[in-house]
């Protein structure tokens, strides 16, 4: 009996500190929803999902990240999806495409501003610490190399 108590006991404590979904079960959530769409996939890490691939249309692209959006447990989905073939490539080496992406996950940090300088992102402003770890984290997932991060940490 007490052995059943104690197992009992666990059971409700693993079912209540674990009310977040891990990265598998957002992962196999998310690849059920992009499973018509063979050109797209999503790669999850810390309940943050990263979607990758080409769509057809933008209406397409904004119905499944809608889709995934709507994934309980997800802290963040970020688009890195493209419509039809390439990006269209601006003079100073940084997509449009890129540039909105980083905008994107910037939209939530209205102190920092971000601007293309020779080919480079560079990100101004003031941020606390967190949110400059929450920054790099985002714009490493979106696999940009030419980053500045010039914001001064406060």
């Amino acid at each position: 009996m007490k052995n059943i108590i104690l197992g009992v006991f666990v059971v409700v404590s693993l079912v209540s500190c674990s009310q977040e979904k891990s990265d598998i079960a957002l992962q196999t959530e998310a690849d059920i929803v992009l499973k018509p769409y063979p050109a797209a996939s999503i790669e999850v890490k810390g309940a943050v999902g990263v979607v990758k691939g080409v769509f057809s249309s933008i209406e397409e692209r904004k119905e499944i990240l809608k889709e995934l959006h709507e994934i309980k447990g997800f802290e963040k989905v970020i688009d890195s999806t493209k419509i039809g073939s390439e990006p269209i490539a601006l003079a100073d080496g940084v997509s449009q495409e890129t540039q909105q992406k980083v905008l994107d996950i910037v939209k939530d940090f209205p102190s920092v501003k971000v601007d293309v300088v020779d080919g480079v992102i560079t990100l101004t402003g003031n941020v606390s610490s967190t949110q400059a770890n929450r920054i790099k984290t985002y714009i490493g997932y979106l696999g940009i190399e030419k980053v500045n991060y010039n914001y001064t940490i406060k």
